[in-house]
């Protein structure tokens, strides 16, 4: 059983990854076996698995953008078995390689999108895919905040994974993902109606507008903006990580005010950072609004100073949001 030092939960209203891992992508290639490799350039992914291969294109796409990540991750496995991934998928976890973010693959039928999807919500992961098919959008097992599906005529052109290589290199916090352009993609292809039916059940597509092609609107399949899904893992790692690193590095934190204020302190610091990333909005004085609270050593028990836990340590914050869309009243005057 895992030893869990901090308990963090983050509601919001409307294991954890190191900062770099944030920006790390994972291609599940099923074309054949390889073992885990990170890779920055994509002709080494050429060299191993075929400059003609599916597994080459999908990083080719990634690669191929501006900004673009500058790693990918790649691992084989020869099987378009569902619950075969899932078991490689288990094994880099096993094995410690499980410091990226973003699953991908190179197989987007609808059995593998739904075994995928299902993983990713059950591992703190986010996973985007590509497909022609609106019908899978109804499908229960993708509707959480951790599943991206852009529908697209053309899904072998990878378009959702080319977001990915949009947004991964860039901090969390920092940027929408709607609006976004998406090189090598092209237009979704589809009908106003399909668009808008696709709009509705929280599917995504990549429209023209005043010669312009980008994303809209950049929403997990669960309903919340994909944006917002990454902020949260986000800041839920950086206040683990940094409370870790106050129990480690500080020798010991009594239980004192004092220790109190330094455990404050440590969860403030990773608020601090969201703000800095544009996560955080900030009150009319300029300030980042946010609220970190912790018991004082009179609403603690007894039984609590004895087992060295801090109860009910709360923190409250407004996301700073973002605007994508503007209503905009006109009057004209002669």
């Amino acid at each position: 059983m895992a030893y869990k030092v901090i308990d963090v939960t983050i509601k919001t209203k409307a294991t954890a990854v190191s900062r770099e891992g944030f920006g790390l992508p994972l291609v599940v290639s099923t074309e054949q076996d390889e073992d885990y490799k990170v890779y920055t350039d994509a002709s080494d992914v050429e060299s191993d698995y075929g400059s003609d291969s599916d597994t080459a294109d999908l990083v080719g796409m990634l690669f191929g953008q501006s900004p673009r990540p500058p790693r990918v991750a790649v691992v084989g496995k020869d099987s378009t078995v569902p619950s075969d991934l899932r078991d490689k998928l288990n094994e880099l976890k096993d094995e410690g390689n499980f410091e990226w973010y973003f699953l991908l693959c190179t197989d987007q039928s609808d059995d593998v999108i739904k075994e995928l999807a299902d993983y990713a919500g059950s591992n703190e992961k986010f996973f985007a895919a590509s497909t022609s098919n609106i019908d899978i959008l109804d499908e229960s097992d993708l509707d959480n905040d951790r599943t991206f599906v852009l529908i697209h005529n053309n899904p072998d052109e990878y378009p959702a994974e080319g977001l990915i290589g949009v947004v991964a290199p860039q901090d969390p916090g920092s940027i929408t993902w709607a609006y976004q352009q998406v090189q090598g993609a092209g237009v979704s292809g589809l009908e106003d109606t399909e668009i808008e039916d696709v709009l509705d059940k929280n599917g995504n597509v990549i429209i023209k507008k005043s010669g312009v092609e980008f994303v809209v609107e950049g929403k997990t399949v669960g309903g919340q903006y994909a944006d917002i899904t990454r902020s949260e893992d986000f800041l839920k790692a950086r206040i683990e990580e940094e409370v870790l690193s106050t129990l480690i590095n500080a020798g010991k934190i009594p239980y004192t005010e004092t220790g109190i204020s330094q455990v404050v302190s440590a969860i403030e610091s990773a608020f601090e950072m969201a703000y800095d990333n544009g996560i955080i909005a900030e009150d009319e004085d300029g300030e980042p609004e946010f609220e970190v609270n912790a018991p004082s050593i009179d609403d603690t028990t007894e039984t609590d100073r004895s087992n060295r836990v801090l109860p009910n340590v709360e923190a409250v914050a407004r996301l700073a949001g973002a605007i994508h869309k503007i209503k905009l009243n006109v009057t004209l005057e002669v």
